[in-house]
């Protein structure tokens, strides 16, 4: 399914990910990730941008074929989430780590968001989709994956191939089929245009 947006006539070529990313909820539930796939992605996130060399962000891969797939979509999930996440392929958790040897890290979630900006393109790149997720339980998911109290889990996002909307409940397929729309460039541009 093909969503791409209208751009500004200003503009001029943009990546054809960027303009094919948007977030699906309807995924192939028998797709499989590659190894290759798995680990381009991850590396995509190693390479990210981050201030003063910090890399605060942690990641975690839990891809269907895990024994653990199905408890992590029903505890760390929202219902509303989980009803649609447990199709994709793979779930890739964000965590940002704040600090580190008692210091604040110095724009840890801002390089954490570069970082996985990174990866929505690899994402993108391999001919797959992802949907980021905050309706989540963040407590469940630090017990889940143990992770220390200098840690914040920032999203979930769901990765794996597009699916035909019909597969999903009759709301969230209306959903599925809404044409995409950002706020103007007048609207965010607060300075030089």
């Amino acid at each position: 399914m093909e969503k791409r947006p209208e751009t500004s006539p200003k503009a001029g070529p943009l990546l054809p990910e960027i303009l094919d990313r948007w977030s699906p909820r309807a995924f192939n539930p028998e797709r499989i990730i590659s190894e290759s796939e798995k680990y381009g992605i991850l590396e995509s996130v190693r390479w990210g941008a981050s201030s003063g060399n910090n890399q605060p962000w942690k990641i975690a891969w839990i891809d269907r074929e895990d024994a653990r797939f199905e408890e992590f979509v029903d505890s760390g999930l929202m219902p509303g989430n989980a009803v649609w996440a447990k199709n994709s392929s793979a779930l890739l958790v964000v965590a940002t780590e704040i600090e580190r040897d008692r210091k604040e890290l110095d724009r840890a979630f801002y390089t954490t968001g570069l970082a996985l900006g990174q990866a929505l393109m690899q994402i993108q790149y391999v001919g797959l989709f992802s949907h980021h997720m905050s309706g989540i339980f963040t407590d469940k998911i630090v017990e889940f994956l143990e992770l220390g109290e200098n840690h914040v889990v920032d999203a979930v996002v769901a990765i794996g191939e597009i699916d035909d909307a019909n597969t999903l409940p009759a709301e969230l397929a209306e959903r599925e089929l809404t044409p995409r729309s950002r706020r103007s460039l007048e609207e965010i541009v607060v300075y030089g245009l």
